[in-house]
């Protein structure tokens, strides 16, 4: 009976350490490591069941994206204000850097000869970033606005002008994955799988006659809206090197082919409540043809992480991130705006318009983490 008692908790203590790792000393987090570094642990205990891990990171990146000119201002002009396009400067919005996040949940195999394992990963990533843009100026200067329809010569003129530019990102991929470990100091992992993505863009400019805060005589308002959204093959690779007890760089790269459903609308209203436009409010509306179109994407992860093990299994990284989605979005083009009045008071709008594609992308930093078990 006594025998039996110490057999039983000498096994028992046994699981207890197979299970508990403590001595980090110069380990990789693979059993096939704990095997060839310290002998103290059997391969068949550590990877009956293979790993599961869950983490995030979060994200500073700024989108890149096509900048939008919106307003030119006028510095040679006359006392009658007329246009005189001389020594102009045109004022663009562009992007900043924002925030956003990405969580992730892993599955690894337990090794095949302490080489080789699959896994299966599912992540999601979002990211929101929002830049606004004004300008104001004082008679005898003013601005002329450059997106939309343009009034004639006599009505285009106004002393203030902004814009807000919203970009909207969100990812979801699936991955299965074939790991390669080399003596548990370099490890390649090929992948393939499916990637989802969804691109919206809002953009909405005003101008009016008066300062900034004040009554307006006069205003242009213009709404732009484009999106795109797509899902299709993802393939790659990543590859990670074991520096130092733990230390490591990693670099993975991977492309996707989207089938993406692209759509976009303009909308531009004038309010004349004082006559500047001649006692007319008009509007134009277009909605774009809606296209469905392959769109290739690249993204690109470069960085340091540091792995260490305490029970459960831990990982710190961060690093460069680039993702780019080439012409994933519709933007219109106007050429050969003139706005007049007949006799009977109708307004005509004498332009051709047409979509043109603009890529999309985002590029930074982030910081995050893992845990397994």
């Amino acid at each position: 009976m006594k025998k039996t008692l110490a057999l039983s908790s000498l096994m028992l203590s046994s699981a207890l350490v197979a299970d508990c790792p403590i001595d980090n000393s110069c380990q990789d987090l693979t059993c096939c490591c704990y095997n060839s570094r310290n002998t103290n642990w059997e391969q068949d205990e550590c990877t009956c069941w293979g790993t599961f891990g869950i983490g995030a990171n979060w994200l500073s990146l700024t989108p890149r994206v096509t900048e939008r000119e919106y307003a030119r201002v006028i510095s040679d002009a006359g006392s009658d204000r007329t246009v005189a396009f001389v020594d102009a400067n045109r004022k663009c919005v562009g992007t900043n850097r924002s925030s956003g996040y990405e969580v992730y949940l892993y599955y690894q195999s337990p090794l095949i000869d302490c080489c080789y394992a699959w896994d299966a990963r599912v992540s999601f990533t979002e990211l929101d970033s929002t830049k606004n843009s004004s300008t104001t100026v004082e008679d005898p200067l003013f601005l002329t606005q450059l997106i939309g329809f343009i009034p004639d010569n006599n009505n285009n003129q106004f002393l203030h002008a902004s814009i807000k530019m919203q970009n909207d990102y969100d990812a979801v991929s699936a991955e299965f994955g074939w790991n390669l470990f080399s003596e548990c100091c370099f490890n390649v992992r090929l992948l393939t799988g499916l990637h989802y993505a969804k691109v919206s863009q809002k953009i909405d400019s005003h101008y009016n006659d008066a300062a900034e805060g004040q009554e307006e005589d006069s205003r242009v308002v213009l709404h732009e809206r484009a999106r795109f959204r797509g899902i299709g093959p993802r393939f790659g690779m990543n590859t990670y090197w074991d520096l130092f007890c733990g230390f490591g760089f990693f670099a993975d790269f991977s492309t996707n082919l989207l089938i993406a459903e692209k759509k976009g609308s303009f909308f531009q209203q004038n309010f004349d409540p004082g006559g500047m436009l001649m006692g007319l409010d008009t509007q134009w509306k277009e909605d774009f043809c809606t296209t469905t179109e392959v769109v290739p994407n690249l993204d690109i992860r470069i960085g340091l992480s540091y792995r260490f093990s305490w029970c459960l299994n831990f990982l710190i990284e961060g690093g460069y991130r680039a993702t780019h989605y080439y012409n994933g979005l519709q933007s219109l083009k106007i050429a050969g705006n003139d706005l007049g009045q007949t006799l009977s008071g109708e307004r005509l709008v004498n332009s051709t318009t047409w979509t043109t594609n603009e890529s999309f992308g985002l590029e930074g930093w982030f910081l995050g983490g893992a845990i397994s078990f």
